[in-house]
């Protein structure tokens, strides 16, 4: 690769969504953050940024990656606003590039960094990688679209299920789920005819029985596999 100019600069901007709020970033429900712009999405924009300054002089194959960040996050930022960060290119540090990136929103300022990038080979960072954890598991593929931000599943508990259908009460398996709309549930029966039945509450309440099927199974953990035999309440 050849390198950027000293003091050359690039951008990135992007209008903070829901899922760029520090309220998504959870991975059980008592994980609790305020609803303002994360700290986590400012370093990724930052990044971008500077990468923007690198990708122009990357051969075939190269790619930058993040080596160390530097950051504070200063000011809060609401859902809606534009948040711009611009990288600045200081030179080399050895083998790394070093970049100041600023962010900044229609306030003004609400963090800066300093940043180092490395230039590595992707082939050889992946190969790399999978040596490093060779009992990776393989990627799951993409749930499909449920109608929910940053859906997750959240664990599996035994519950008493009455059925209209069967007129009878089911033990199943409830499946919590946890999404920026906010907290639910979806519970699965396996009666003793074979039969598969749903119920949803919560943020999966009215849900269509193919809808609650696809969810259940999309967002089961899957290192948490229950029994699924029949057992009949009352």
């Amino acid at each position: 690769m050849s390198d950027p100019q000293i003091n050359d600069t690039a951008d990135a901007e992007l209008v903070v969504r829901r899922a760029d709020l520090a309220s998504a970033v959870r991975l059980e429900p008592g994980d609790a953050f305020p609803p303002v712009f994360a700290t986590a999405r400012m370093v990724a924009l930052m990044e971008i940024a500077a990468a923007r300054i690198l990708a122009p002089h990357l051969a075939p194959g190269e790619f930058s990656v993040g080596v160390s960040v530097d950051a504070t996050h200063t000011a809060a930022t609401p859902e809606g606003a534009t948040v711009r960060a611009e990288a600045r290119y200081l030179g080399r540090d050895g083998k790394h590039h070093l970049f100041q990136v600023i962010a900044a929103d229609a306030g003004g300022e609400v963090g800066r960094a300093m940043h180092r990038r490395a230039v590595i080979s992707g082939e050889r960072l992946v190969a790399g990688a999978a040596r490093r954890v060779p009992d990776a598991r393989r990627p799951m593929p993409e749930p499909p679209d449920l109608g929910l931000t940053n859906a997750r599943g959240s664990g599996l508990e035994r519950v008493a299920l009455l059925t209209r259908e069967l007129g009878s009460t089911l033990s199943g398996w409830r499946l919590t789920i946890v999404a920026d709309e906010g907290e639910g549930g979806i519970t699965r029966v396996d009666t003793a005819e074979g039969e598969m039945i749903h119920r949803g509450d919560g943020v999966c309440l009215g849900w269509t029985e193919e809808r609650l099927t696809a969810a259940y199974d999309a967002l089961r953990p899957h290192d948490d596999t229950p029994p699924t035999e029949f057992m009949q309440l009352g």
